[in-house]
């Protein structure tokens, strides 16, 4: 893989269908080679594997359905099963097949003590394999096993403005597919800013003409006040529209604006139900906040099996904050049993995103040596990385790590520097946890707290 892909250009998209189990050789009484043996894998830019089970497992292959389940399920998805909205994309492929190996029809033939569970590695940006009039018909053997397609909305009629509608909603995604959520939204009302005075009359009129693209951009031009005046209740209706249309960003705003009340009364059960409907449709984001729900009890039923899944689900389609989420399932064995390894795993993809709840989660793993070797000079480092994206829980460490007594780059003054900016930060992102811990580093340095 790495002698394959790395001298080449563009982007680079793998599916592999294989065990990646490593066999015992008892004549040997050694661990051979056969398979692809689990290893974090080291992707050059812009290339994304698929493969068809985690480190440690089998893939399956069974004569009922002509195919490895997982290469089945991929030629499932191809024949128009994983289309949304009329496109064919390495993301909404990518999570049917997730998806579609956790259903009945295909776990019956997994050992259930050895599930094959498909993995992600890499990260791609939003990237169209083809585009159809609607979801075309099932044929031959496979047909008896797929299940009913969902009614999709036939795409309207392909034109130069449909075209740099889709462009620009590939483009305003993957600005929102950054480190954290909040960089994200950053990132997202920034390429909005930028386009709205000069196309924010262009999207209204697409809107009224039932572009759900257009019905989004207008919606959070509406919400955000940009080539426009503010407006929340005008914006809900337009997202309530762009969702209708089948885009699952806009069921995952009009989540949001029910779990905060912005526009509308707020209401924890209706925000679940959107960030659902979002979900269904392959959106990350969605996934991401109906886990934090479920990890809750906020809206649903508290469920740490349930938040575990959407996680799950929410990583493995690409969104850094699920990875990172997911990871502290597997840290703390919250609805799956606890495992290091696969924690530090997500911990690692989530902070190569840019993720930094991530670099502090697996920072602080280095620092306690809590399923790695104890490395403080790692531990600095992640933490020094989130530390300057602005992650005030990585200037905290930062700075503790600075101070830890015997280590050869001690220096007080610069870690009561770095906590006193996360300080600072709290003023305007309070949190209670956080600054009840600063205040005790302060004690226990015998350091005043700034005012």
């Amino acid at each position: 893989m790495d002698d394959i892909l790395a001298p080449n250009v563009g982007r680079k998209l793998v599916l592999v269908d294989a065990c990646r189990d490593v066999p015992q050789d008892l004549t040997r009484g050694a661990r051979n080679t056969k398979g692809i043996e689990g290893r974090i894998v080291s992707l050059p830019e812009d290339t994304a594997v698929f493969f068809s089970c985690r480190a440690g497992q089998l893939s399956f292959e069974r004569s009922e359905v002509g195919h490895g389940l997982f290469s089945f399920c991929v030629l499932e998805g191809l024949r128009g099963a994983a289309v949304q909205r009329g496109e064919l994309s390495w993301s909404s492929l990518v999570a049917h097949v997730g998806r579609r190996m956790t259903e009945p029809d295909l776990t019956r033939y997994m050992p259930q003590s050895l599930p094959q569970v498909p993995i992600l590695a890499g990260a791609m940006p939003h990237t169209v394999l083809g585009i159809v009039e609607e979801a075309p018909a099932i044929s031959g053997p496979a047909a008896a096993v797929v299940p009913p397609m969902p009614n999709r909305t036939p795409l309207q009629e392909h034109n130069e403005s449909d075209e740099l509608l889709r462009r620009e909603f590939r483009e305003f995604e993957t600005a929102l597919r950054a480190g954290n959520s909040e960089i994200g939204s950053e990132q997202g009302r920034k390429y909005i800013a930028d386009r709205a005075a000069q196309r924010f009359s262009s999207w209204r009129a697409s809107a009224e003409g039932g572009s759900a693209v257009a019905q989004f951009f207008v919606a959070r031009c509406l919400q955000l006040g940009l080539g426009t005046a503010p407006n929340e209740r005008e914006s809900i209706r337009y997202y309530q529209q762009a969702a209708e249309g089948g885009i699952g960003l806009a069921w995952n705003a009009i989540g949001a604006a029910y779990h905060t009340g912005r526009g509308v009364e707020k209401n924890l059960i209706r925000a679940a139900e959107c960030y659902r409907q979002g979900a269904e449709l392959g959106c990350a984001t969605a996934m991401y906040n109906l886990a934090k729900l479920y990890e809750g009890g906020y809206g649903v039923p508290k469920s740490p099996v349930d938040a575990f899944e959407w996680y799950r689900r929410a990583a493995e389609a690409g969104e850094p904050s699920g990875m990172n989420g997911l990871g502290v399932c597997y840290e703390d064995g919250l609805g799956v049993a606890g495992d290091l390894q696969q924690a530090r795993a997500w911990f690692e993809r989530s902070a190569a995103l840019g993720n930094t709840s991530a670099m502090a989660n697996l920072g602080r793993m280095y620092y306690q040596g809590r399923g790695v070797a104890k490395d403080y000079h790692e531990a600095r480092r992640l933490f020094k990385m989130g530390a300057d994206l602005g992650d005030p829980w990585c200037m905290t460490m930062y700075g503790e790590i600075l101070t830890e007594n015997g280590t050869d780059f001690e220096d007080d003054a610069e870690g009561i520097r770095w906590m006193r900016k996360a300080w600072e930060v709290l003023k305007v992102k309070p949190n209670a946890v956080l600054r009840e811990s600063l205040i005790r580093d302060f004690r226990g340095m015998k350091v005043s707290p700034p005012p």
